[in-house]
């Protein structure tokens, strides 16, 4: 796969990207989530994929992206067990020391501990509520890092025009075989905005922050979006790097952020997933509803 060229993984509304992790420490696979729900009685649309992004040629696959289903040797659709599915899957990491297991995050603010077991996700323990979740929120971040004195949790609200995202920590605790346990005590908030010169005036509401990944040095890797609220755009998306999280200190929001990319309405690309890679390299995923999900490998070094 190229490198800062964007490639389709699959085509149609239930084949966008929501969150994406790294499956092994390469960046060759990718765990994401998708933000489907039960629809018209329907539950069939997949939750969770793999996406294998090695240096080939990446094969797409045409959609429907529904729960189990193989579209093709670079995209499969991983099967959600019989338990209540997840509604509206927004953000995904890999828990830091453990192989394998994920959290991921639905748009209302409840988080799920998987494991993923060849092409099968097995849920661990019970789903858990965010702290301090206010009615209306709406949340598409989250990640994981681990610090000397422990394993953090930041999350966000997503935010909407003149309503700033609040950026959230807390530490966290997670058994191999249990529920993510965020402590409420410790939980800490910062306050994000795009900057207004990010995005075209009356295009779109501006959600401030789509994602967010902290990268190994502590920076905050964070993607901002602007929708117009239909299934065919035009769309636009840029990936800041937002901040710093660093070990021992407190999340602090640079007052400049820095742009690493940056896509008008004209390339109608809406950045929901950030990973980062190594060496300068990063994967951003979008969410194009009607047009599916694309990946594009970044290099910002």
């Amino acid at each position: 796969m190229g490198v800062n060229d964007w490639k389709l993984t699959a085509n149609g509304i239930t084949c966008g990207i929501s969150g994406l992790a790294l499956e092994g420490g390469g960046g060759s696979s990718l765990i994401a989530v998708r933000d489907n729900k039960e629809y018209k009685g329907s539950d069939a649309g997949s939750r969770v994929a793999r996406l294998k992004v090695g240096d080939g040629e990446f094969k797409a696959s045409d959609g429907p992206c529904e729960d189990g289903s193989k579209g093709t040797e670079d995209v499969q659709e991983l099967s959600w067990p019989d338990a209540e599915k997840p509604q509206d899957l927004e953000a995904i990491d890999s828990v830091p020391g453990q192989d394998g297991h994920y959290v991921a995050l639905e748009s209302k603010g409840r988080v799920y501990h998987f494991s993923v077991e060849g092409n099968t996700v097995k849920v661990l323990g019970n789903p858990a509520d965010l702290p301090n979740v206010s009615p209306g929120d709406n949340y598409e971040s989250f990640a994981l890092v681990k610090h000397s004195d422990g394993i953090f949790a930041v999350w966000a609200t997503r935010g909407q025009d003149g309503t700033p995202s609040k950026i959230r920590t807390a530490k966290a605790e997670l058994d191999a075989s249990e529920s993510i346990k965020i402590d409420s005590e410790s939980v800490k908030e910062v306050s994000f905005s795009a900057p207004a010169s990010s995005f075209e005036e009356g295009k779109g509401e501006v959600r401030h922050v789509s994602d967010l990944k902290i990268v190994n040095d502590g920076a905050v890797l964070l993607s901002s979006a602007q929708d117009p609220n239909n299934n065919d755009g035009p769309f636009a998306s840029v990936v800041f790097n937002a901040g710093k999280f660093p070990d021992g200190g407190d999340l602090a929001i640079s007052e400049e952020p820095t742009i690493l990319g940056k896509f008008t309405t004209g390339e109608s690309r809406k950045i929901e997933a950030v990973v980062n890679l190594s060496e300068g390299r990063q994967i951003w995923g979008t969410d194009d509803e009607g047009s599916g999900g694309s990946i594009m490998t970044y290099q910002t070094s």
